[in-house]
This record gives structure tokens, sequence and C-alpha cells, in this order.
């Protein structure tokens, strides 16, 4: 019967449709037993295939469906399925449900970056694959030879490489300062990624930005964490760690932003090897730690300023992020150069951005990369953002509309450009020279 379609009825007004026998178009999906209201089974439609549905005593509906597990994957959807028994399904979590399958729907239709285009083929305004993005940083170097370089600072688990291009004018012949910037150290924040390309193109593109390259070099990873990054795209929308699985230990990936070394903390039986956040057996375990921590050592002095670019929330946060109430000793730099960023966003989009410490904005992290950078690699202008949407934006969560890419792009841009300034005018003090 493979391929057949056997229709279990009309309920409540919804048609219930299995596709019997035809189970591998299941592969990348997970099936539950739900008790529903009526009303939430209808509203649950557009994101689940309903495999049976039956009344039952307490007015609920009992339904078995099949969805993908990246819908599955986001929290609202786990508890969801935890709550399985209870008839309360979240209302958050079916509008999040619908975000995604619209968002691979829209994906579908984008255009793809092929092998052999032109840089000015490439659309900003979308995401792409992480063969894309590494097809147009290729088409980058060759399109800006004078100020581009591709380096490869290290690997994944899975072997992937991990790709930083440095921009600056390679005319000046004198030592420079460095700034560097990633994104998608968590896999699933998709903007972070879309953001680096965009800010490529704005160093490259912008005649404003010329000075700035002529004192500056900037390394700019756009896919920190590339087998998260693939996954997302093939498997799992909501996937968050990194891919280094172990099934002896019950490994299912590693937090790469609770990895570092700096105020690391052994898991707990809330953090455990399955938990979200897990930080690994032991500190800097992962090889894409590992790789990063490499190359920005081997930057020396030169890097003064490093930034760890997430979404969600619409903040901007300095050190310590393991310890509440405790700030930095640069701590007036801090605010000086994050007051800068949001004035900057503010002033162009109108968008605001909050500062402070992660504790101060969210809750104390440990293990984190910009506590790191900061205090075991001295990088003092060492910053998290956290992009678009706003912190009280439950519902888009990771999954932003593909329209909403410019704004989030934009408003980063607009806050990082003026910090860089801020920077250079900072290099041409000599206050760099005396650290």
């Amino acid at each position: 019967m493979k391929g057949t379609t056997v229709y279990l009825g009309i309920f409540f007004g919804l048609i219930v449709v299995s596709e019997a026998g035809n189970w591998d178009i299941y592969k990348n999906k997970i099936s539950t037993t739900l008790e529903l209201s009526p009303n939430e089974l209808k509203t649950l439609s557009p994101v689940v295939n309903v495999l049976s549905a039956e009344r039952i005593p307490n007015g609920l509906v009992k339904a078995t469906v099949i969805m993908d597990k990246s819908i599955a994957a986001s929290r609202n959807g786990q508890r969801l399925f935890r709550r399985g028994n209870s008839g309360n399904s979240s209302s958050k979590w079916i509008e999040t449900a619908k975000k995604i399958k619209q968002e691979q729907e829209r994906l579908q239709n984008r255009k793809i970056f092929l092998p052999g285009m032109n840089y000015s083929e490439f659309d900003f305004n979308t995401f792409h694959n992480l063969t894309e993005i590494y097809s147009f940083l290729q088409v980058v170097t060759m399109t800006f030879p004078e100020k581009t370089n591709l380096l490869m600072i290290g690997q994944s688990f899975e072997a992937r490489k991990i790709l930083a291009l440095k921009i600056g004018n390679h005319s000046t012949a004198k030592e420079k300062k460095s700034i560097l910037l990633h994104g998608a150290i968590h896999s699933r924040e998709w903007i972070t990624t879309a953001t680096m390309l965009k800010l490529i193109d704005e160093l490259l593109n912008n005649p404003e930005n010329t000075d700035l390259l002529d004192d500056i070099d900037f390394y700019i990873i756009p896919v920190l964490n590339p087998d998260g990054y693939e996954y997302t795209w093939s498997t799992d929308r909501y996937w968050r760690k990194s891919r280094h699985i172990d099934p002896e230990t019950g490994l299912d990936g590693v937090d790469l932003n609770r990895n570092f070394p700096t105020f690391w903390a052994p898991a707990t039986n809330v953090t455990g090897p399955s938990s979200e956040v897990f930080p690994g057996f032991e500190p800097m375990s992962e090889i894409e730690i590992i790789s990063l921590d490499r190359f920005i050592e081997s930057l020396g002095k030169n890097l003064i300023s490093y930034w760890d670019i997430h979404s969600y929330f619409q903040v901007i946060m300095y050190p310590i992020a393991a310890k509440c109430h405790v700030r930095g000793k640069h701590f007036k730099e801090h605010l000086k150069a994050s007051s800068i960023f949001i004035h900057g966003v503010k002033e162009k989009n109108g968008a605001e951005f909050k500062q402070g410490t992660t504790c101060d904005l969210l809750y104390p992290a440990s293990g984190t990369s910009f506590d790191h950078f900061y205090l075991e690699r001295k990088v003092i202008y060492s910053f998290t953002v956290e992009l678009f949407p706003k912190f009280d934006d439950t519902t888009n969560e990771f999954v932003v509309e593909l329209d909403k890419i410019e704004t989030a792009t934009t408003d980063f841009i607009s806050g990082f450009i003026p910090v860089a300034r801020y920077l250079q005018v900072k290099i041409h003090s000599g206050f760099f020279d005396h650290i």
C-alpha cells in the first residue's frame, strides 16, 4: 500500500488523512498521542498530520499525530508532548510551529546561491544553507582580492571546515588592530549568520568604511557551529548544540557557549548530557571551541574586540556573565561602548536594545565565550549581542520571518559600526599601546 492515502474521516470539520505505508516521508518526523479539545485539534491541523482521532468521555479528542521534529523540538512543542494527556496545548507553540512550517515553504522558493554565481546574485534577505554560505565566501575573496582572505581556523566534530573571512585593506603596511565576530555558536539562531554575511557586504561595499579597513582587520566567522547549523537545515530546525554524539555516554551534543574553561561549571541533574545547555564532560572539550580559542590566541594583543552574536532578546551584554553583581575592571569602557551601540541602533531604526551583564538582563551563565576571552585572552571589548526579536516577543523566538531579516541585520550594523569607529579613535590615541 505504499503511497496509498487512507481517509480516516472528517472529524469536527477537520479532514483526517494518513499516508499509509509510505513511512519514508516520516524519517524526520515524530509521533505522539494527545488529548485536546476539538478547537485545539483544528488549530493544530496546519502543522501536523493526524493519523487517528476519537472522541473520549471527557469531551476531548484523543488524536495520534505526526509532525516535523524541528517543529516538535521547540520548548513549547516539548511541553505539549509532555502534557499530551492533560488536555492543554500551547497557543504559543502552535504559532511557533506554524512559523517554522511557513519558513520551510518560503525557503523552498528562495534564490539559491549556486557555484559559479556572481557576488551581486547573492540574496542577503533570505537564509542560506552551509554550502551556499561557503560558496559565497569563496566568491567574496575573488571579488575583493585586495581586501579579503579566507582562512580555515579549524574544523568541527564531523570534520566540517570552520571558515573566517579576514577583511582589511591589504595596501596598509602597518600592523593593525583587529576585531573578531561570529554567528551561530547556537545553530538554530540563523539570523546571526545572516547578520554576519550582511556585515561583510557593509564593510566591503560602503565607501564610508574605507578608513576603518585601513586601521582595523575584521575577522568574521558566519557559522562557528557548522555541524549543528547543517543539522537545523536537514533534520531539526530548533537544534541548539554541537553534533558531538556518543550513545555510550548518553552525550547528545554540547552547548558550545557553556564549554569555555573560564567559570566552567560541571553538569547537574538538570544540565545533563541530554540538556540543551549541557556544558560538556570537561571544559574546552569541544574541537570547535579549541579551534576558536587557538585562533584568537594567535591574534595576540592585536585583537581588541570580540563579538559573539546570538538571538533573541535585543540586548548587548558585557562581562561578567557567570557572577551576579560583578563587573569587569573595564566596566566603564564596556558601558561606554555598549551605550554607543544602543544609540546607533535607535538613531537608525528606532529599535530599543538593553545593556548590562548577562545576569542583569537574563541569568548567570557559566563557561561563556566573552567571559573567557575578556579574562583569559585579555580582549577588553568583549560583548555578546542578542539580536531581534525583542525579549518579550516570544512568538517569533528563533524563527525570524524573511521580511524581518533586513531589520535585524540593519539593527546590528547600525550599532556595531559606531563602536568600531569609537575603537578606531582609541587606536589613534594610543590607548591600546599602554595595556
